[in-house]
């Protein structure tokens, strides 16, 4: 896009001069001065929508202004060339994800200049960038960032922006919502906040899972679990990784009842939740349990002597911590760091001494002959 600048009003001149024969002061000269002062696709509706102007009149303004144009990207073009013969290409051997860039396609390659200097991104890697800085947030508070060069931290111009879009869009690749969405705003972050609000938290609450370890992960979903009071079994030598993939989108439904904008989205979420307790009910057989076999041993469950294995056990207080679950799983008590975690508005004060008073009537319906299951 043209904005204006003396540059252009001197090549419009120029054109005016060598397309009229050198004819001064007409028309068309008097429009020059215009382009210095305001954008020039300004200037061009004003001429083309002036009523006072005849159809020859505003085609011959049409073929002039259309030269110069022309002429003007011919000469940006030549500098663009030059100016890159004199940049330097930032060696870079892989991708933000440690794969060498040779193994990848170049289709699958996006190439930019910044500051004298040529990156090279994977596809990928510029998507990442992008979303990254779009999903921005301060404890689910939508603050989106102009996505930014990881290696200067310098942000992406608008050129560069454009560019990567329409690569994107000639290449066949598909374009993600938010890009696309970010787009429309001509790449204006409170624009694109302002009208997208609703949907950059459900993306940021979708988002929250893929930026937390495995670890944090289980985590929060066994202190949920607990929360929610869920009368089921998971043994502390369970498999994390099936506790994970059985109940991650459990925990995401959670964030959604509690962070996000929509009161039809929280309920909806709501109901997601209750069916997906309900399914984990019908598996209750077998989710969470271990099966010992004749050749038991030991070592391959390092908690088998823990006084409590049940890790969803309502005899355990509501701790604020895996570790402080665990701690209290071993011992049978508080211990003097776990009291201090302790949700007391959960528990209400209740003692070591009287956690055999708690109601354990987990698992009722399961018959007496499942007692291999441990």
């Amino acid at each position: 896009m043209l904005f204006y600048h003396k540059p252009f009003s001197f090549l419009y001149y120029k054109v005016c001069n060598a397309k009229l024969n050198k004819t001064p002061y007409t028309l068309y000269h008097f429009t020059a001065h215009k382009f210095e002062k305001n954008p020039c696709y300004v200037v061009f509706n004003e001429f083309i929508t002036n009523p006072k102007y005849n159809e020859q009149e505003k085609k011959t303004f049409a073929e002039l202004y259309y030269t110069a144009c022309s002429v003007y990207k011919i000469f940006k073009k030549f500098y663009h060339n030059k100016l890159r013969e004199k940049m330097t290409l930032y060696t870079v051997s892989c991708d933000l994800n440690f794969q060498p860039l040779s193994l990848i396609k170049d289709k699958y390659k996006f190439t930019f200049s910044q500051e004298n200097k040529i990156y090279t991104f994977s596809i990928n890697d510029m998507i990442r960038i992008i979303k990254n800085g779009l999903l921005n947030h301060d404890s689910y508070f939508s603050c989106p960032q102009t996505p930014k060069n990881p290696y200067t931290n310098l942000s992406l111009s608008k050129a560069i922006l454009y560019n990567f879009y329409f690569y994107l869009q000639d290449t066949g690749i598909l374009i993600p919502e938010y890009l696309r969405r970010y787009f429309n705003t001509g790449f204006m972050c409170k624009i694109f906040l302002r009208k997208n609000r609703f949907y950059i938290r459900e993306q940021i609450i979708n988002n929250t899972i893929n930026e937390m370890t495995h670890d944090e992960i289980y985590e929060q979903i066994i202190l949920l679990l607990r929360s929610l009071r869920v009368n089921l079994y998971i043994h502390i030598d369970y498999s994390k990784i099936d506790v994970i993939e059985k109940c991650k989108n459990i925990f995401t439904y959670h964030l959604h009842t509690n962070y996000n904008l929509s009161d039809d989205s929280k309920k909806y979420y709501q109901q997601k939740i209750d069916k997906k307790i309900n399914h984990l009910f019908e598996e209750r057989t077998t989710f969470g349990r271990i099966f010992i076999n004749k050749k038991y041993n030991k070592k391959d469950y390092p908690h088998w002597n823990y006084k409590y294995h049940n890790l969803l056990d309502f005899r355990i207080p509501r701790l604020k911590s895996l570790k402080d679950i665990y701690t209290f799983m071993e011992y049978g008590n508080y211990g003097s760091h776990v009291i201090m975690n302790m949700d007391i508005s959960d528990n209400d004060n209740v003692d070591g001494d009287d956690v055999n008073e708690y109601e354990y009537d987990y698992d009722d319906d399961i018959d007496d002959e499942e007692d291999t299951h441990v």
